[in-house]
């Protein structure tokens, strides 16, 4: 009986390590819509709400309800002050305000432009969504508000938890062996 409730016990404990944090669809959670020089423009982003550090934001540029495939979308994220300033885990993320280029084929669904866009601090700002397509300029700008980046902590702790999980299991694991050695 106690070799049942022991199994049961790892079984749930496997299963519930095997749930998913989080579930989102593609693209994050729609921040901005507007329509502008015909286009239809919709802006994700994950995470959402939008925090200070990485960011996902994709754009879905429609025209006339169709997707448009053939568009060059730029992104861009203007802080406006006063809020806690992110610090990068590595000196290789660039937190400047540069407009960076959003591609299709970056994201699972192919008619999203996306891009990796570093939101520098935490507060109020703005961002900038740029399609250029045959002559034409479509803008968009959102105000938005950045909430602080997580601790470190509570970032990685699904990874920082893998190691004592381990652990445990072995433990659990040659604590059953001699057990039934034993018997």
């Amino acid at each position: 009986m106690a070799r049942l409730a022991i199994r049961c016990a790892f079984a749930a404990m496997v299963a519930f390590a095997a749930l998913p944090l989080e579930a989102r669809a593609d693209g994050g959670a729609v921040i901005a819509r507007e329509t502008s020089e015909g286009f239809d423009l919709t802006v994700f982003a994950a995470p959402a709400p939008l925090r200070a550090g990485p960011a996902d934001v994709s754009v879905l540029v429609q025209e006339g309800g169709k997707p448009v495939l053939d568009a060059r979308v730029s992104v861009r994220w203007t802080a406006a002050g006063g809020g806690q300033e992110w610090q990068p885990p590595c000196c290789s993320m660039k937190t400047d305000e540069r407009a960076v280029e959003a591609v299709l084929g970056h994201s699972q669904n192919k008619i999203l432009y996306s891009a990796m866009l570093v939101v520098p601090s935490s507060g109020a700002g703005k961002l900038d969504v740029r399609v250029e397509r045959g002559g034409r300029e479509a803008t968009l700008t959102a105000g938005l508000d950045a909430r602080p980046a997580p601790s470190p902590a509570a970032a990685y702790w699904p990874w920082l938890a893998v190691t004592p999980a381990a652990i445990a299991a072995f433990a659990l694991n040659q604590t059953l062996k001699r057990r039934k050695s034993r018997t």
